[in-house]
């Protein structure tokens, strides 16, 4: 029984994942590990390891024969359920306080998060599942839960997708889920460049306000910032910036008020007050330093997310005055929490970087190529430069570099970039250069 019920999963599962789901007549939850390992001794599951913990996967012919003897014995909608339910919990799970191990990506909810990754393909069975069976509760509550982990990893399509599918879907659901999935589709619409962002945003902010959420409405009232100053509406965007750190100031955490601070640091960017600036981006980043330790995986996230950007557009404002040694340190520091929290989603700007640093040291060369591995980069995860000033910035890039070099080198060196992966782009990003 417990061979076919395996099938329900994508791409693996732990020891934890099928005690929880392959139980029940004939066999008792506590006996699906000795047979689990039975199967494993038989060759008829592959065990291996992955984010610190014991996979087991089927080859995909042995699946697929599990997967028809699932069928035949009638149980594949109860497991189907039973799969669901499992990573439903799990999720959740993300949210709940847990030992973070301080800043240590390392810690429990850093872990937390890399196993999640591990059940990548589990975590969209789970969604599709529930939107295919039109259980509303349970796909927005996936969807609410999920939408940072798919905007982290580099996954904004996906998330975008199953957002839409999630709400779209009629039946009762947790308001307050609902509120916050629709919080997630409006922030990934925005790095997406969705033309329905704003209709997403007011909606999100109008759902929060209708019970309360005073936290998701100061979210919602920040990115609304966020897209007023890239629309250059830059007194509008100071306006939404400022009410959402009120609020945050009133019901969120340290590390989530340097967030909003940093932003109105990028405001002085946009207004060419570097000092104005790069007092923000000190102050924020030393309240990140100041602030609790993160208790959860979604905690340990939004810490990252700070201390990336705050490191790197800090860097941007040391490299706009001349002062590329200490640029050039803001941006590794960037990239290192970056690489250490696995945010791919950021990964792009953080390459590009270092190509806007050698160009200004005019090591040709070498700005060629991370240009060429940012914009690969770019093209994996269906984005665009975050800011205007980050794209006005490698637009600067690339025409001193090929004023330098001329066409035939430049795009030579470009190719070269454009031919690495991320940890290749990331490994030469962080070299010393060629002078």
């Amino acid at each position: 029984a417990v061979f076919r019920r395996l099938a329900v999963f994508r791409g693996g599962w732990t020891l934890e994942a099928a005690e929880a789901v392959c139980g029940g007549e004939p066999v008792e939850d506590w006996e699906v590990v000795d047979v689990l390992l039975r199967l494993v001794d038989k060759s008829l599951v592959v065990a291996g390891e992955q984010s610190g913990a014991a996979r087991y996967r089927f080859l995909e012919t042995v699946r697929e024969y599990a997967r028809e003897r699932l069928i035949a014995a009638g149980e594949r909608e109860a497991y189907r359920e039973r799969h669901v339910a499992h990573f439903v919990t799990r999720v959740a799970a993300l949210g709940e306080v847990e030992d973070a191990g301080g800043d240590d990506p390392e810690g429990d909810a850093g872990r937390a998060l890399a196993r999640m990754r591990a059940d990548n393909e589990n975590l969209r069975a789970a969604v599709d599942w529930a939107c295919d069976s039109g259980n509303a509760a349970t796909a927005v509550r996936l969807g609410a839960g999920l939408w940072r982990y798919w905007l982290d990893g580099g996954q904004l399509s996906t998330g975008r997708r199953y957002l839409e599918r999630a709400l779209a879907l009629n039946g009762d659901s947790n308001p307050r889920a609902r509120s916050f999935a629709h919080y997630g589709l409006s922030l990934i619409s925005l790095y997406l460049r969705d033309p329905a962002v704003d209709a997403r945003y007011h909606m999100a902010i109008e759902s929060f306000q209708a019970i309360g959420e005073r936290l998701g409405e100061a979210w919602c009232l920040n990115d609304l910032g966020i897209l007023s100053v890239e629309r250059e509406d830059i007194d509008v965007a100071e306006t939404y910036l400022s009410a959402s750190l009120a609020i945050k100031r009133e019901v969120s955490s340290v590390v989530d008020q340097a967030l909003s601070l940093e932003n109105l640091g990028y405001i002085a960017e946009v207004r060419g007050n570097w000092t104005a600036a790069e007092a923000c981006y000190d102050e924020a980043l030393a309240m990140c330093d100041a602030g609790s330790s993160p208790a959860t995986a979604q905690e340990v996230s939004q810490s990252a997310q700070a201390r990336i950007v705050g490191n790197g557009n800090s860097g941007d404002v040391l490299l706009e005055i001349g002062r590329l040694s200490q640029a050039e340190m803001r941006y590794r520091t960037a990239l290192a929490v970056c690489v250490a929290y696995n945010i791919r989603y950021r990964l792009p700007e953080q390459v590009a970087r270092f190509a806007w640093l050698a160009a200004a040291r005019a090591q040709w060369a070498r700005s060629a190529r991370l240009i060429g591995a940012g914009e690969r980069l770019y093209d994996n995860i269906d984005l665009t430069f975050e800011t205007k000033l980050g794209g006005r910035r490698h637009a600067r890039a690339i025409a001193t570099t090929r004023a330098a070099l001329g066409d035939a080198a430049f795009d030579a060196a470009h190719a070269e970039g454009w031919a690495m992966d991320a940890d290749a782009a990331v490994a030469y990003a962080l070299e010393d250069g060629d002078a």
